[in-house]
This record gives structure tokens, C-alpha cells and sequence, in this order.
């Protein structure tokens, strides 16, 4: 399975964050090994826009070029009421050396940084399966299960995924960017709690020829957060937020599940409720919807880790924090995440560095966690601020398309004052 060799570093989970961890790892010069225990990519997935902190790291991996090409660029974020605009922020004000986002499909951006992994002699192992995580003093020990598909049943023939082959490996360093059920999270023993309220989402994807004149809204209802995201080829995306239509209180996990142009179970996913949806919530949303090409009901939780890693073994993107959708914040900040991980990974292997270096990772990322979600009051309503958008300081904050620096001049511009 892994030949002679063992990697510096192994990577769980190959989802957008994991394949970007691997490229910042090899880029650094570090050898890598990045397994996942599905069959391929996703065909179709949520994620889709790329804040302005996502594009520089990229460009620094000789990736932007590629995404440039294949995405769709957005110049500023507007924030509506049901009626009438109420806000707005240029990306060029945040960043004037990259003023704007980039929107395009989560499953094109993954198939870039796999092809880009692969240009470096780097294959993601597909199939493959942790199923023990071990830390010792001087190093990680896995065991690596390869799956196989095998046909069963006389009668009736069904297939089953089945363990053809475990090995195990011993490594100095573990990242686990292995998505909200993360094995490796589970192995730490960190507690993954909730730090808001469950959110479900219709969406629908559809052919708009007036795309072009959009950019990202958002759109706040007295009760509800909706999104529209304009995406290359003539496309958008609408978002809404739904709440009477499905009851899942008892599910812990945040579920996609795909639904049928033909035929859907949920009533809220229908042609008649989109256009009465639109009407009720977007009256300002004046294009034809010629083409709905995807619909999917979305659950999404608020969740947070209390640790981000410990020792040997690190975490990174919906492993360690879910969030609501709108501002594609859990990726975007999982690439952040992804590349200090990279670095600290080459000073502890290359210089000698102490793995206490990674607490620095813990604390930078877990108080800026804690800000989006609320949770320390550092950001402050503004003495001349519009009192509705003061108002809505809470749903306004996770929903921002940035991060970091750039997240507090999206707030600056909006009235909002940051403390710490």
C-alpha cells in the first residue's frame, strides 16, 4: 500500500480542506500521504465561493491562474431586507490588490487540487480507511484499511464495502480534516458541542442569463437568512432558510441529502414554492429562472471544538467548527487553517521545532471561531451605526464572505466596532 517509503505527514480526508492541506504540505517540501474513505469526489457539493485570504493562498500555490479561469468573480456583498437594500461592501475596499471574491463549484475546485497533487506525484488514496489512531512519543501509529467493493446475495444481489487489506504506518504527524463525523476528532476524545441553532436550507441552482448583474446578497427576513450567489456559465445560486417545512431534532449530523429534479419529497423544493419564496423574501429579485439544474435540502449545524489537536495529531475545517452556509466561512478558514498547519508541520520536521509550536495554531484559530459565533462579545455595535443592521449583528457576523483581518473590515464598513 505505501511501498518503502513513510510520509512525513499523513492527511485524512481529501474534501477541499484535506486536498489543499496535502498541496501546502508538498509544497513546503514534505512528504505526504492523503487517504479517503469514499470512492472519488463529490459529484456535487455545497461550497462554492472563494473569499479574497482563499485567492492569495491559492496564488501562492500557483493555483489562481486555474481558479481565475473556471470561476466567476463578485465585487461586492449587499445586504437586503425583504424590499430594499440596506448595505453594501466593495471587496475592493477590503483588498485593492484583489478586489474580489470567485464563485464556482466545489467539485471543480476539488478536482484542481487533486490535479495539482497529482502533478507533484502525489495520488489520493481513495477507499482507504483509518480505523486506529494512536499517539506515542515519537510519532503516530495508524492502521490503514484498503475497501473494497464485493458482490453478495443469491437471490438478490446487493454490494458491500469490505476491508481487503490493512497496514500499519507510523508517521510524525497527523492532520485530520475528515468533515463533521472526523474519526480523528473522535479519537482525541474532543468535544464537538453546539454553539447556536440548527439551521435547514433549500436550495436551488438554475440557469439565470441576468446573472451578470448580481453579486452576493443576502437577504434577512425578520425570522429567516437567505443567500443568492451568482456562479460562472450563467448561474445562480438561491439559498433560504426554511423552518416549518422540516422538523430533525433529533439528528446531530449535518445532511445533505439529494433530491430529484423529477420527483421530490419535500414539498419546500418545488417550482410553485421557489417562485413564491422568491416573492416573499426577494421581491427586488427581478430575473426569470429559466433552468433549475440542482435542488437539495440542507441541514447545518453550529458546532465547535474545544481543542483544534493536541500533540502529534491536528485538526482542520468542519473536524473542528460547522457553521451556517451563507458566507462559506468553515472552508475558507479551513484553507487558513490548512496552510499554518503546513507550516508549523515544516518546523517541526525540518527545524527541529517543539511540537508546543502548534499551540500557537489552537489559539489564533479558536478565538477567531469564537468571535464569528458570538461567543466572547468582542464585536461591539458601532455609536452611528443603522440600528437594523445593529440589529441583526448576530445572523450578519457568520454570514460575512471573509475572514480574519478582512472580517473586521467587512464589520468596520458596516458600523460594527471589534475589541481584542
Amino acid at each position: 500500500m505505501f511501498g518503502k517509503s513513510r510520509p512525513d505527514v499523513v492527511v485524512i480526508g481529501a474534501g477541499p480542506v484535506g486536498l489543499f492541506s496535502a498541496l501546502s504540505l508538498a509544497h513546503r517540501g514534505l512528504s505526504v500521504m492523503i487517504v479517503d474513505k469514499d470512492w472519488r469526489r463529490a459529484a456535487h457539493s455545497y461550497a462554492l465561493g472563494l473569499h479574497v485570504k482563499s485567492l492569495w493562498l491559492l496564488r501562492s500555490l500557483g493555483l489562481f491562474e486555474e481558479i481565475e479561469k473556471n470561476g466567476r468573480k463578485i465585487s461586492k456583498v449587499e445586504i437586503y431586507d425583504p424590499s430594499e437594500k440596506r448595505a453594501e461592501i466593495h471587496i475592493k475596499d477590503i483588498d485593492a490588490d484583489m478586489p474580489f471574491l470567485i464563485t464556482m463549484e466545489q467539485a471543480k475546485l476539488e478536482e484542481i487540487l487533486e490535479s495539482a497533487l497529482n502533478d507533484r506525484g502525489i495520488k489520493v488514496l481513495w477507499n482507504h480507511e483509518v480505523s486506529h489512531l494512536e499517539e506515542k512519543d515519537d510519532g503516530v501509529e495508524l492502521v490503514i484499511d484498503r475497501l473494497e467493493k464485493i458482490s453478495l446475495g443469491y437471490a438478490i444481489a446487493h454490494t458491500e464495502w469490505v476491508v481487503a487489506k490493512s497496514e500499519k504506518v507510523k508517521v510524525p504527524l497527523v492532520i485530520g480534516a475528515d468533515g463533521h463525523r472526523s474519526f480523528v476528532r473522535r479519537s482525541l476524545q474532543i468535544p464537538f458541542e453546539m454553539v447556536g441553532q440548527t439551521q435547514h436550507f433549500a436550495v436551488f441552482e438554475f440557469k439565470c442569463r441576468q446573472s451578470r448583474d448580481y453579486d452576493m446578497r443576502l437577504d434577512l427576513t425578520p425570522d429567516t437568512m437567505n443567500v443568492l450567489w451568482p456562479l460562472p456559465n450563467q448561474f445562480c445560486r438561491w439559498s433560504f432558510e426554511v423552518k416549518d417545512e422540516l422538523h430533525d431534532e433529533d439528528s446531530r449530523q449535518k445532511e445533505r441529502q439529494a433530491v430529484s429534479l423529477s420527483q421530490s419529497p419535500f414539498p419546500i423544493l418545488s417550482m410553485e414554492r421557489f417562485h413564491q419564496l422568491l416573492k416573499e423574501r426577494a421581491s427586488w429579485f427581478t430575473a426569470q429562472p429559466e433552468q433549475i439544474t440542482w435542488r437539495i435540502v440542507v441541514r447545518f449545524e453550529k458546532r465547535l471544538a474545544d481543542r483544534f489537536g493536541k500533540g502529534r495529531v491536528w485538526l482542520a475545517g468542519d473536524a473542528i467548527h460547522m457553521t451556517g452556509p451563507a458566507g462559506i466561512q468553515s472552508m475558507n478558514i479551513g484553507f487558513r487553517e490548512a496552510f499554518m498547519l503546513a507550516e508549523l508541520a515544516e518546523a517541526v520536521i525540518k527545524k527541529g521545532a517543539s511540537l508546543n509550536r502548534f499551540e500557537e495554531y489552537h489559539e489564533q484559530f479558536i478565538k477567531e471561531w469564537r468571535m464569528i459565533n458570538n461567543l466572547d462579545a468582542r464585536v461591539k455595535r458601532g455609536t452611528n451605526q443603522d440600528p437594523w443592521i445593529a440589529e441583526n449583528q448576530e445572523r450578519i457576523l457568520p454570514s460575512l464572505p471573509a475572514s480574519g483581518n478582512e472580517l473586521i473590515k467587512m464589520l468596520n464598513i458596516l458600523g460594527f466596532e471589534v475589541q481584542g
